[in-house]
């Protein structure tokens, strides 16, 4: 059975979501304060694009979900599933682990706030 672009979506939003979890944990091949720059330049530069993009798409999702409620067509758990990993990737964007910023005090440089201007609007 050859999958549809519903489920190469399906497949990108958990590849996405996958990316999200990756970029949280601290690689210990690198030392700290490079994995904090990592780590703050895909939260402003990556992240904010995945949770605008993500935003558009759940609202796509609602409205096909709700038209799809009543009938009993397969699609319907595969648009369900995909809101389930939209949603999963929201809470990891919200939930993003920015490495070391508690540890400013260990670091040179002065200390960042956990909010950068690319978020204010969207909180």
């Amino acid at each position: 059975m050859k999958p549809t672009s519903d489920e190469h979506k399906l497949i990108g939003l958990q590849a996405i979501d996958q990316l999200i979890v990756e970029m949280t944990y601290m690689t210990k091949m690198k030392n700290l304060q490079i994995n904090r720059r990592v780590s703050l330049s895909f939260r402003d530069c990556a992240l904010t694009i995945v949770y605008k993009n993500n935003l558009d798409y759940t609202k796509f999702l609602l409205e096909k979900f709700n038209n799809e409620f009543n009938t009993n067509s397969p699609k319907r758990d595969l648009t369900a599933e995909s809101l389930k990993v939209c949603l999963e990737t929201y809470l990891k964007c919200l939930q993003f682990d920015f490495i070391a910023i508690l540890l400013n005090e260990t670091l040179d440089e002065p200390s960042q706030t956990n909010l950068s201007l690319n978020w204010l609007p969207m909180i």
